[in-house]
């Protein structure tokens, strides 16, 4: 009991220096309309190969760090959380769980 104990802590000390935990629960999404994007995300959109992609939802995502537009894209039948910052530059793509 005493091991587990100790294990628990560990892992709970661990996940309080984890910067990307601690990241992730304070970001805040507000889903926006294509008509309100920078001008600069719409350019960097138009100029990558979602373009054509079916948007499902834009978000605007802040944390304390961060700032950028999430693009929720259907593709075939899979669904994809597309990100750009604020400037237009691609910074990832992420498949999610099409029931969402």
């Amino acid at each position: 009991m005493i091991a587990m104990f100790g294990f628990s802590t560990v892992a709970l000390a661990q996940n309080a220096q984890n910067p990307v935990v601690q990241e992730q629960q304070q970001e805040k999404k507000t889903e926006i309309k294509l008509e309100q994007l920078p001008d600069a995300v719409k350019a960097g959109w138009e100029k990558s190969t979602y373009k054509d992609e079916n948007v499902e939802k834009v978000f605007k995502v802040e944390s304390q760090t961060n700032e950028f537009i999430e693009f929720i894209v259907m593709r075939d039948s899979d669904k994809y959380a597309v990100h750009f910052d604020m400037t237009g530059k691609f910074l990832r793509e992420k498949k999610i769980d099409a029931q969402k």
